[in-house]
């Protein structure tokens, strides 16, 4: 395993100095040079290319600092219109057909019935055509909290 990591890197650097040897060819108008690369390479010893130094970076002065700002006071706030709580929907009537429909696919959910039997068992009733049609609505809401 040592050995193929070895031999992969070898190939990349092989590479990587075929195309160095490529742009200093193309760049050697301006004095950039690499004696014998590819012979470098092949060898097992790593060999370092001096590099030109970079011109000195010119001196960074610091900016001046700004004076604090003036301290800004907020104007009150007046606070928002009490709105009435919007007044509750009456339910929607269903059908025992609907419902029906409804705690199957509650039953498909939670992969039980026992919660749709608790809660028809609370308001008293052991199938759904014991119950009121007012009472629909209620026993989805307590089969859906479950």
């Amino acid at each position: 395993m040592i050995e193929d990591n070895i031999k992969r890197i070898a190939d990349a650097s092989e590479i990587i100095a075929a195309k160095l040897s490529e742009l200093c060819n193309k760049l050697d108008h301006i004095g950039c040079a690499l004696p014998v690369l590819n012979e470098q390479v092949t060898t097992t010893k790593v060999q370092t290319v001096p590099v030109a130094e970079a011109p000195p970076a010119p001196e960074v002065k610091a900016a001046p600092v700004a004076p604090p700002a003036p301290e800004v006071k907020a104007a009150p706030v007046a606070p928002a219109p009490v709105q009435p709580a919007p007044t509750p929907v009456a339910p929607v009537a269903m059908t025992a057909e609907e419902l029906n429909a409804a705690l199957v696919k509650e039953y498909q959910r939670l992969k039980s019935r026992d919660p749709i039997i608790a809660a028809m068992s609370e308001m008293g009733a052991t199938a759904i055509s014991e119950l009121k049609p007012e009472q629909y609505a209620d026993l989805l809401a307590k089969v859906r909290a479950a």
